[in-house]
């Protein structure tokens, strides 16, 4: 399974290394706006290399894990390239536009809303 995830902050490193610390066979792949989190991400292990546009369409899974507006305006760059059966989750609350933008392209978008006791909720837009 390849996983591409945006974003390597708190939340986006973080499930950077939760699966590169399971027993999955799983590629990461990872992109952050600041080029040198994601070097020192590939130097230590928690990436197998960046997520480009050219790579996206490798992803079996797109994790975004981006500030409102980067995440809307990343949404847009990528979609032509990502695949159909490719799921994208959003993982940074901007449910809303995004849900809209994914509507008017007919992508995939799984939306996750965390909650004070620690439990995940996962949706289909």
């Amino acid at each position: 399974m390849v996983v591409g995830i945006a974003g390597l902050g708190l939340i986006g490193g973080s499930l950077a290394k939760a699966y590169k610390e399971s027993d999955q066979d799983v590629t990461v792949l990872g992109f952050d706006r600041d080029t040198s989190i994601t070097h020192i991400a590939q130097i230590d292990g928690v990436l197998d290399g960046e997520l480009t546009q050219e790579r996206i369409g490798e992803c079996d899974l797109i994790l975004i894990a981006l500030y409102t507006g980067a995440a809307v305006e990343y949404l847009e760059n990528i979609a032509s390239y990502v695949r159909p059966q490719t799921v994208v989750v959003d993982c940074c609350g901007t449910h809303y536009l995004q849900g809209r933008f994914c509507y008017r392209r007919k992508v995939r978008l799984y939306l996750c809303r965390g909650s004070s006791y620690g439990r995940i909720s996962v949706f289909w837009v």
